[in-house]
């Protein structure tokens, strides 16, 4: 049976080779955290399992978490259970925004650091009763507003996902005909994943990451993983594209994620971690059937190039 299973890994700042993992804790919904080495797992996680004798943030059960490392400190978001508003949960609590409502529970962030100035950003799907915008978040500014995106026909519930070339952020949305698509924000135009939609389950979850400078002659390459339904399995699948100065993105066609066509949970958040050494990525995934959150290797180049 399909459970939502929300989590972020990210690499702990102090000890490069170990990874946190942030979830939203099975039953109670409060913030769980476990520490592992990086590619290993699962851990034991961590959670108040009594929030009546010390209280926690509630959690909507669909809610993603967003990791984000800035300003020397690892920032954890979420959306509040019964207020659906987007919060920081760690290193303190408070609200992003006393009207940024994810009702859905879809949120996806990036920062970026650029000698000591930082950009962090958070994107959620939010409504406003006849309409679910896409919106963007500016988390380093507590006076800033909520900004729309420039994305176009968004699903209802679509999952998101946010990565930045060294130029522009793109987000990864699924739209109102089934199809994935990577808008490019600052010019304002979206590339299709795929033409195909049953190339993606309804209400996939996306993981991205981006390798700046992997090819001469482009910014980096983009790595788009999501679930794809085949053979009745619910199979990790993946593209790239080989991003430029140009406005939109070419992807390649989508393959399964890993030689061995990993079977994943449908409901449950997809994390990447980039690992230099091996050119590859630790793609983080529920294993399907199961809740438990576990590492999958992917090299960044594709079997067929």
């Amino acid at each position: 049976m399909s459970q939502n299973v929300n989590f972020s890994p990210i690499r702990n700042p102090a000890n490069p080779e170990r990874v946190f993992v942030y979830r939203v804790a099975p039953t109670v919904q409060t913030l769980g955290y476990d520490q592992r080495t990086v590619g290993k797992g699962p851990a034991n996680p961590r959670w108040n399992k009594d929030p009546t004798k010390l209280p926690s943030t509630r959690l909507l059960a669909a809610s993603n978490i967003v990791t984000l490392n800035f300003d020397d400190v690892v920032h954890v978001y979420g959306v509040a259970q019964t207020s659906t508003l987007v919060s920081l949960l760690s290193p303190f609590t408070e609200v992003v925004g006393a009207e940024t409502k994810a009702p859905h529970g879809a949120l996806a962030g990036c920062a970026v650091t650029e000698g000591d100035a930082v950009q962090a950003w958070l994107a959620y799907q939010g409504s406003d009763g006849t309409k679910e915008p896409l919106m963007w978040t500016d988390v380093t500014d507590a006076d800033a507003q909520d900004k729309p995106s420039t994305a176009k026909y968004p699903m209802s519930g679509t999952a998101l996902s946010v990565f930045h070339d060294t130029k522009r952020y793109w987000l990864i949305y699924q739209n109102d005909d089934g199809k994935l698509v990577a808008q490019n924000e600052k010019d304002q135009i979206g590339s299709e994943i795929h033409a195909e939609k049953s190339n993606f389950i309804e209400k996939t979850p996306i993981g991205t990451c981006f390798i700046p400078g992997y090819k001469e002659g482009t910014l980096g390459r983009a790595i788009v993983y999501w679930v794809r339904l085949t053979n009745q399995a619910n199979v990790l699948y993946r593209s790239h594209a080989d991003i430029t100065d140009a406005k939109t993105a070419t992807w390649s066609d989508p393959k399964p994620a890993t030689s061995a066509g990993q079977t994943v949970q449908p409901l449950a958040q997809i994390g990447v971690i980039t690992e230099n050494k091996t050119k590859s990525n630790w793609v983080y995934v529920a294993k399907e059937g199961k809740d438990n959150i576990t590492a999958v290797s992917d090299p960044w180049q594709a079997k067929e190039e």
